[in-house]
């Protein structure tokens, strides 16, 4: 992998930011491919405050078109995209569309940490 990239607007520092510069400063590098805050506000959102259930798919979706052009833009082999599990499938979905071969992975918390190194509990 030669790129992060993260759904990470209005994030100061993620994990994968720390690790990388901890780590793999010189190998890997990292892009925020969300919208930012300005171009946000340009994309109606019948939720803009993000307050409760209510999610806008029209928004939802054009996010996820632009992290695929964006990682598209910043990929040299291949890629690691973090995002929210609300975009798991979807935005696999329209990696698959353009072509590239994708591998899904769902992550919560520690509790499947603990599951890797303990199948069988």
């Amino acid at each position: 992998m030669d790129v992060i990239v993260e759904e990470a607007t209005g994030v100061s520092l993620t994990y994968a930011q720390e690790l990388l510069e901890r780590e793999f400063k010189s190998t890997v590098s990292w892009k925020n491919v969300d919208l930012t805050i300005e171009e946000r506000t340009k994309v109606p959102d019948i939720n803009p405050w993000g307050i409760g259930t209510l999610i806008d798919f029209d928004l939802h979706m054009v996010r996820e078109w632009v992290w695929v052009i964006r990682t598209a833009e910043a990929i040299k082999d291949s890629a690691l995209l973090i995002c929210g599990s609300a975009h798991l499938f979807s935005v696999a979905e329209k990696f698959h569309y353009v072509g590239f071969d994708v591998e899904t992975h769902s992550y919560f918390d520690k509790k499947d940490e603990d599951r890797i190194k303990n199948p069988g509990v």
